[in-house]
């Protein structure tokens, strides 16, 4: 062989081997997104799933503060009504 097929056949062999490499680094690269994606869609679905236990709470708490709103309403009313008669 000469000295010319000896390098085509290097040269062949190297980019086939960068191929191979950027191949390898693309599907790891896609490995890592899709871990991420993974990990974020299941922190997605605890919080929705936390949302949906909070709103139900918020609006026991919003129900008992106007309630108490109310009520306080009516007796502030009431102490006017009884400073005003003294």
């Amino acid at each position: 062989m000469d000295v010319t097929t000896i390098g085509m056949f290097i040269g062949v062999f190297a980019i086939l081997l960068g191929i191979f490499g950027l191949m390898w680094q693309m599907n790891r690269q896609s490995n890592r997104l899709e871990d991420a994606i993974d990990t974020q869609g299941k922190e997605l679905r605890a919080e929705m799933k936390e949302q949906g236990t909070r709103v139900p709470q918020a609006e026991l708490d919003q129900a008992r503060l106007s309630g108490v709103n109310s009520v306080l309403l009516r007796h502030t009313h009431t102490h006017e009504s009884l400073g005003d008669a003294d």
